[in-house]
């Protein structure tokens, strides 16, 4: 059984350090972006961040996971933390695309209504 669950860890280690690449990859690729625009500017750094801490996230879940099944009050505290951080990040990259997007690509205004005859 150990066996078992040394393997599965190995390929979950992998895993992670597969999608870290991942990210760290995806925020060179934004960093080699050479935007003018703020409201971009602002929206790129966000998703950078998100990235960040959703990598960060999940190494700690693994570290968790594996190491220290049980955790403590403590741990779980800011284990939390650290997701309404994620969770927090995320809303804000969410809202800052939502107003590019209306800045961009506003909604249609609607024909006035004709008269039945």
């Amino acid at each position: 059984m150990a066996a078992v669950q040394a393997q599965d860890e190995k390929k979950v280690k992998e895993a992670i350090e597969t999608f870290n690449q991942s990210v760290k990859d995806t925020i060179t690729s934004l960093d080699a972006l050479d935007v003018k625009a703020e409201s971009i500017k602002s929206i790129k750094e966000q998703t950078k961040n998100v990235l960040s801490f959703a990598s960060g996230l999940l190494v700690d879940q693994a570290n968790m996971s594996f190491t220290n099944p049980t955790q403590t009050p403590e741990q779980q505290k800011a284990y939390a933390e650290k997701a309404e951080v994620l969770r927090k990040a995320m809303a804000e990259l969410q809202k800052q695309s939502i107003e590019l997007e209306q800045k961009f690509n506003p909604a249609p205004v609607a024909a006035p209504a004709q008269d039945a005859k």
